[in-house]
């Protein structure tokens, strides 16, 4: 598969540019974030000084300016194992994510509903990048080994840093739609206020509106209010009732 992401040169420095470790050494070196390096000492190689991969995101076949659809999740969560395996390269990442959310077997809920979205856009010829605000492992959960740590906290400190990420994928993808997905993404970075599954928003990011539709998050914890709310088939028509010129 050609991924639009990798072949568009300005995309491709973007990401290359996210994918880079240096890119993140200050939110790595953070107190809220350090500190789980530290507790967490056992599980990294000792010749391995990443900390966490850099996931940018994956796409779409043979994308160009602007972009159909930006679609921004929260971010992949990990166990203390993942959070410090070793970096693998771009073409990997990129890799790895399309083949979790399109190929490989099933394992959570939320892999099932992308994995049907992303099919229903491809028949539609619908382009689209797929990324998250936060763009590595980050794990915020509670760990009963070390329940000093709050992982909630480490969280916190990677949005704020990622925040200046998705800025950029934004100005450079220039989406005609963004499909905001969860409560942390919509009012965290996108400042929506009184929020509806499939509502659209006219919201401003580094001074250019930009059309913005949210979503519940499909999780196994929101499972219910995501069937009560009919899932995707809301967005898809809020899409084709927008600026989204859905190609026959």
């Amino acid at each position: 598969m050609e991924y639009g992401i990798l072949i568009n040169k300005e995309f491709r420095e973007l990401f290359e540019k996210i994918n880079s470790k240096s890119y993140c050494s200050v939110c790595q070196e953070h107190k809220d974030r350090k500190k789980f390096i530290i507790k967490d000492k056992k599980y990294i190689k000792k010749d391995n000084t990443n900390f966490s991969n850099v996931l940018p995101g994956f796409s779409s076949e043979k994308i160009s300016k602007s972009v159909d659809l930006l679609i921004v999740a929260d971010s992949h969560s990990g166990t203390p194992e993942k959070l410090f395996r070793e970096q693998i390269g771009l073409e990997k990442e990129v890799n790895d994510m399309n083949e979790y959310y399109r190929n490989a077997e099933m394992e959570t809920f939320h892999q099932q509903e992308i994995r049907e979205l992303l099919k229903k856009l491809d028949n539609k010829k619908i382009t689209w990048v797929f990324t998250d605000l936060i763009k590595c492992y980050v794990w915020h959960g509670n760990d009963k080994e070390n329940i000093e740590l709050n992982g909630y906290k480490n969280r916190n400190t990677a949005i704020t840093h990622c925040k200046k990420y998705l800025d950029e994928q934004i100005k450079v993808l220039n989406p005609k739609i963004i499909l905001s997905l969860g409560n942390t993404v919509s009012e965290g970075y996108f400042k929506l206020k009184k929020l509806e599954h499939a509502k659209k928003y006219i919201e401003k990011v580094k001074g250019k509106d930009y059309e913005i539709i949210h979503s519940v998050f499909p999780s196994r914890n929101t499972a219910d209010l995501w069937v009560k709310n009919k899932g995707w088939a809301k967005i898809l028509k809020q899409l084709e009732n927008n600026n989204l010129k859905i190609k026959k």
